[in-house]
């Protein structure tokens, strides 16, 4: 769902680096939402900015586009942590997290399974004994073809953007998961649906080609939580976000999170969130939470992009829930990874993800 318009592209003011490129794929033009259902916040004549997180639509996530990126200046930079976002009762503040990253590696999984689909199609992978389903997740008129398995998780040939809409209105999700998402179609043996308070650790990782890829949207984790144990499809009531990189989409935020970034994108992203920061396994994230039609979104946004990672996602779980959007009787649903796309996207491949979800005992 987009928010506020885009702003115009940044690309060329950045530092040259390739961490240069923080976060919200700041470059520039901005997508709409990606990510789950939400509803249109109208623009501050002071900040233009868009945001990113799931629409309502049959089944996907948008994302509120905004061109931002974080680099090294304090450019209109806002110190200031103090603002307390509607459902978050708690000040935010810069955190760093005491959760362990996994001793081993779960990539390089042996992958069987999969085709290759167009349309909207669910699509299943075992990797080493583990099901995992991918959904193609197409909405609003766009077309794209995919193929699941092999030497990807999956992998988008080919895509074709609706016309007419906004520049950053987000066109798909194709995403891989474990759980139930949008569409349904539970994965076997997952150990999920979870409350919230039995969740030890849940390690996982994802690694895809976005950094060196042109396209406008982002690569993200989006996971969905449900006040009820039962749940068969649809929108959750809260969207956890982690993501790994953005070009041209900013996340969703809430209209009292004081964006500072007037009419151009801000080249430090703390200027445009007063939500703060956690920090988790060594990484910086930055928080922005708001509203998704009659969900909530709470994404954390790093502050230098990332090509693969591996961690414990139930540091940032925690973190929710000290944010007051996440409750310990709340239900995890499912854990998906995918690409929020605006425009072009072909080519993009996530290749390589998994999630070991563990109770305690």
């Amino acid at each position: 769902m987009s928010r506020r318009p885009p702003f115009s592209d940044l690309s060329a003011c950045l530092p040259t680096t390739a961490t240069t490129a923080i976060l919200f794929g700041l470059l520039a033009s901005l997508s709409g939402c990606a990510g789950e259902a939400g509803t249109s916040i109208p623009s501050s004549a002071a900040a233009p900015n868009a945001s990113s997180a799931e629409p309502a639509q049959p089944q996907g996530e948008q994302t509120q586009s905004d061109a931002s990126s974080t680099g090294d200046s304090t450019s209109n930079q806002d110190d200031s942590n103090e603002t307390i976002v509607p459902t978050a009762p708690v000040e935010p503040g810069n955190v760093t997290s005491n959760f362990s990253a996994p001793e081993n590696s779960g990539f390089q999984r042996d992958l069987s399974g999969g085709a290759t689909e167009s349309g909207y199609q669910t699509i299943s992978l075992n990797a080493d004994g583990a099901e995992y389903n991918v959904q193609t997740n197409p909405w609003g008129g766009a077309e794209q073809t995919i193929t699941a398995g092999g030497t990807a998780m999956f992998r988008i040939d080919s895509i074709t953007h609706p016309t007419g809409g906004n520049a950053w209105d987000v066109a798909t999700f194709p995403s891989v998961y474990k759980g139930t998402a949008n569409g349904g179609y539970p994965t076997a043996n997952s150990g999920l649906p979870l409350a919230v308070s039995e969740i030890d650790t849940i390690y996982t990782g994802l690694k895809h080609n976005a950094v060196p890829t042109t396209y406008q949207g982002n690569a993200t984790y989006d996971v969905y939580f449900t006040e009820r144990e039962n749940y068969t499809g649809g929108g959750p009531d809260v969207y956890v976000m982690v993501w790994f990189d953005a070009k041209g989409l900013n996340p969703i935020n809430g209209d009292n999170e004081m964006w500072n970034c007037d009419s151009d994108a801000p080249l430090y992203i703390g200027a445009c969130s007063a939500a703060g920061s956690l920090t988790v396994h060594g990484k910086k994230f930055y928080r922005f939470i708001g509203p998704n039609g009659d969900s909530e979104v709470i994404s954390y946004v790093p502050e230098t992009v990332m090509g693969e990672w591996e961690f414990d996602l139930n540091a940032f779980i925690h973190d929710a829930t000290e944010q007051g959007l996440i409750t310990a009787d709340m239900y995890l649903q499912s854990v998906q990874g995918g690409f929020e796309v605006a425009d072009a996207g072909a080519g993009l491949a996530l290749e390589d993800f998994y999630v070991d979800v563990v109770a305690k005992n």
